[in-house]
């Protein structure tokens, strides 16, 4: 049997699925058991039919015969399916249909079959589900949304408008059961194989050419080998046992970071402290990261242009204690100091590196960082200084040892590196952008504290944030403010209270690589 990784073990679960005998469907029910859970199948086949195909899963699987529309039974179901298997803490809405009819074809009557299966028969599950999942304080509730939720496909009315009803359902119900615990979630997948996928295309050659040209690699997923060679759809990894994210189609990250910091190591070299967390602003940081998960990056100088100090002087005593807490605390380049900039900016005090001296900065933060805090607890999407840096000094820092992967942007009209207004603009809209001739990846900041006057206004932002990574930013000269750590903890609060994954950009773009 196919066994999933103890990170994404869900034993003593049990799991609903709505159309899990055949395709995505299916493929959940395996990954759910393979984690450890027991999975609850719902289905409108016959049960000696069903019987057969749960075989392999000798006992982890169970079978009840039900269809999705049938919104007056469904409170009934749930009720005798807790009271025979026990306390349920994930549904999964994937069951559905398909109508493929141009608008003027499709009938009112398709276009609500579609509806009712997808939208109102799910709605109706998670309804009678909701009030058991609260009284634990503990469920996850995932909606099978696609593509289509997004993009205008033709002859796909029904399918399309209940796909995209989903994301405003998922909005409403994280909100409503967030607090209580619940987490709700969609998935949008592309094409799948799947037996829908093959009634859609299988009698439509132009339509499945024209997909397929959508796809670099021609094929779909699912089997991971190209359409002509179909095999079997193996597993999903669904976020239904402890990923801390809620009201999500897309994985959103939180993440804090800090700039021009140099003056706490100092400190740290100078002033005698028991502990790495007894300086106050490490002590800081670990308050946020224990109440609400909240992880950090530092963005370093290399020395400190009005005093002198420099990495090279910085002690390594603490450099067990940042390796351990490398998950939540991070550190990275931001330039050699205050004057050195990596691109004309305008400015009038800086000092323009060249290539070469670009190249020997990195090395030599980096080089001291790794004594200083480990070599896992490098931050490899860093934020230079003025969010400057020519192309020729990015590929610098690309091919460096312990190079970056990708960089943090300006929010602004301010140099962000070697973009052009279409890079910026695309910046802007998407949040993030990949650089395929250079290889990096480009993070939108969008949220400077010290700016931020209004807390509404910066609640507001964190909530209503859609995009793949949120980054939120200050400088260490502004850590011993009680205004800029209310503004960090506000930021974390209500992060946590939307169920907001806190996490480093790299995050985002590490499934990507293969």
């Amino acid at each position: 049997m196919f066994e999933t990784n103890e990170m994404f073990s869900l034993k003593g679960r049990t799991a609903i699925i709505t159309g899990g005998l055949t395709g995505r469907g299916f493929a959940i029910t395996r990954c759910m058991v393979g984690a450890g859970a027991k999975a609850v199948v719902l289905s409108r086949e016959q049960p000696e039919k069903a019987a057969k195909i749960l075989e392999e899963f000798e006992g982890n699987a169970v079978f009840y015969q039900f269809n999705v529309t049938d919104t007056d039974k469904t409170q009934q179901l749930v009720d005798q399916i807790i009271a025979e298997q026990g306390p349920v803490t994930i549904l999964v809405n994937n069951a559905g249909n398909h109508c493929k009819k141009t608008i003027e074809d499709m009938t009112v009557e398709d276009y609500e079959k579609v509806l009712d299966v997808h939208l109102v028969g799910a709605f109706a599950l998670t309804k009678a589900l909701v009030p058991h999942m609260k009284a634990q304080k503990k469920g996850s509730i995932l909606f099978q949304a696609s593509m289509t939720s997004y993009i205008g496909q033709p002859q796909v009315a029904g399918y399309a408008t209940a796909k995209a009803g989903y994301l405003g359902l998922v909005h409403v119900l994280a909100a409503e059961c967030g607090p209580e615990g619940v987490r709700v979630n969609a998935i949008a997948p592309g094409w799948i194989e799947t037996p829908m996928f093959h009634q859609a295309t299988d009698n439509d050659p132009p339509r499945l050419q024209k997909i397929l040209g959508r796809i670099p690699m021609k094929k779909v997923g699912g089997s991971g080998i190209p359409f002509q060679r179909r095999g079997p759809l193996h597993q999903w990894r669904l976020p239904a046992g402890g990923w801390r994210c809620t009201d999500r189609v897309l994985n959103v990250m939180i993440h804090f970071s800090i700039d021009d910091f140099i003056e706490s190591f100092r400190d740290l070299t100078e002033k005698p402290y028991d502990t790495l967390f007894s300086h106050p602003v490490f002590s800081f940081l670990q308050e946020m990261h224990v109440a609400y998960g909240a992880v950090f990056s530092c963005y370093c100088f290399g020395r400190d242009a009005r005093s002198g100090f420099r990495l090279e002087d910085v002690t390594q005593q603490y450099r067990e204690e940042f390796s351990r807490n490398a998950h939540w605390l991070r550190f990275g380049f931001h330039g050699m100091d205050s004057n050195a900039v990596y691109g004309d900016n305008g400015g009038t005090r800086t000092i323009n590196r060249d290539v070469q001296q670009a190249a020997a900065d990195y090395a030599y933060v980096i080089k001291h960082l790794r004594r200083i805090v480990g070599e896992t607890a490098i931050d490899r999407i860093p934020r230079v200084h003025f969010f400057a840096g020519t192309n020729a000094c990015c590929a610098a820092w690309r091919q460096a040892e312990y190079g970056i992967l990708g960089l943090l942007t300006a929010d602004d009209d301010r140099c962000s590196y070697y973009h052009d207004d279409v890079m910026r603009k695309r910046v802007i809209q998407d949040h993030m952008l990949y650089d395929a001739d250079a290889g990096l990846w480009f993070f939108r900041t969008h949220i400077r504290l010290e700016r931020e006057k209004d807390e509404k206004n910066l609640y507001e932002s964190v909530i209503h944030f859609r995009g793949p990574c949120q980054i939120i930013f200050t400088h260490e000269c502004h850590m011993g403010e009680a205004e800029t750590r209310k503004k960090i903890e506000l930021c974390a609060q209500t992060a946590r209270i939307t169920g907001k994954n806190m996490g480093f950009p790299c995050s985002c773009i590490e499934p990507m690589k293969a």
